[in-house]
């Protein structure tokens, strides 16, 4: 049985990363989580569709559409470059609690990653709830990611980042 979970939505790849041994202690009020890099239909939470300029399932849109756009204006690349990848998974997570209670919810966080890896910016564009969307983004920040690369050289990109909280 598996405990508190963070599903990590990603490329076509599907991963289990769980700990072997017991990880450190959760930084007081967050719950320890096990991660699992899913994709497909297994990624059904809240998403943003680039081409409607809007949220799907349900999800509050913290980002503007033209928000977005000026965000990854210049951050983008023209898709014939690497995309960046995801080097290590948080052993715990703040968990929002909403009516009283861990609620399963989800996010689609957009990171601007610079080419030597470090976090230009984190920032959630749609969530189940303002709560999730903060969640998120400190999760995301706690991960560390190797950064893209065109013509083999590491180059900044702008990504989303789908995350899939379930409190079971």
């Amino acid at each position: 049985m598996m405990g508190r979970g963070l599903l990590v939505a990603s490329g076509a790849a599907l991963l289990l990363a769980a700990c072997a041994s017991a990880p450190p202690s959760p930084a007081e009020g967050a719950q320890r989580v096990t991660a699992r890099l899913v994709s497909g239909a297994a990624a059904e939470g809240v998403r943003y569709d680039k081409q409607a300029g809007a949220c799907t399932g349900g999800g509050v849109q913290l980002v503007s559409s033209a928000e977005y756009e000026s965000l990854t204006r210049g951050w983008t690349s023209d898709g014939t470059c690497t995309s960046p990848a995801m080097e290590d998974m948080p052993a715990a997570t703040g968990y929002p609690l909403l009516e009283g209670r861990q609620l399963p919810g989800s996010a689609h966080v957009l990171v601007r990653l610079e080419a030597d890896g470090r976090f230009e910016s984190v920032r959630a564009v749609c969530a189940t709830s303002v709560e999730f969307g903060a969640a998120a983004e400190d999760t995301v920040r706690t991960m560390a990611f190797r950064p893209g690369r065109c013509g083999g050289e590491p180059t900044r990109m702008a990504f989303m980042v789908p995350l899939d909280f379930d409190p079971d």
